[in-house]
């Protein structure tokens, strides 16, 4: 038997975009209206008046340190200590919140976690309350739907309508449909 969760039973709405487990084994749900945390028994929700920097949230993501970095259709936040903060651009002349429609998130083989956005390219979580761009230099990635490393290092970023890119390093290859890749070159 299972159990179902939607707006009429505990979620704060019907329409989720992710679900993720993190390492103590809650359960976070990923809304229209907010961020969900299940224990195994109860909801928690989570919004703007937690200090989400917007309801709709997107997809969320755990760093090595146990933080959970939250993006939502208007910027990033990050829950530490069981306190909610926004994420800054990592730029000394720019302190306001980064405002951005985050897509994804994905670890790197540095340890770090990366973020796609939609319309705003690949970023790096680079502290607790930072991000820096990264790849400004390779033109077609700035609609990242989808973000994977693969074992030698590669980042793979699948784009809204610009085919899929391998990025090593400050080099990139695009690959569309008319285009034939190895799959068993790929393992992710």
């Amino acid at each position: 038997k299972g159990t179902l969760f939607n707006a009429n039973e505990q979620l704060s709405s019907s329409i989720v975009h992710q679900v993720y487990q993190d390492r103590h084994g809650l359960i976070w749900v990923s809304t229209e209206n907010g961020l969900n945390r299940y224990d195994g028994y109860h909801f928690q929700v989570y919004t703007t008046k937690d200090g989400l920097c917007n309801d709709n949230v997107n997809c969320v993501a755990q760093d090595g340190n146990n933080n959970l970095y939250i993006g939502t259709t208007g910027g990033l936040s990050v829950m530490a200590n069981n306190r909610i903060y926004s994420v800054c651009c990592d730029d000394p002349d720019d302190k306001n919140p980064f405002e951005a429609y985050i897509t994804c998130f994905c670890m790197g083989p540095d340890g770090a976690l990366y973020l796609g956005t939609s319309g705003r390219g690949i970023w790096k979580v680079t502290g607790q309350r930072t991000v820096k761009k990264m790849y400004d230099n390779i033109e077609g990635v700035a609609f990242a739907h989808k973000l994977a490393f693969d074992h030698k290092g590669v980042l793979w970023v699948v784009t809204a309508s610009n085919g899929v890119f391998a990025i090593n390093g400050n080099r990139a290859k695009k690959y569309n449909i008319n285009d034939c890749i190895n799959y068993a070159d790929i393992t992710i």
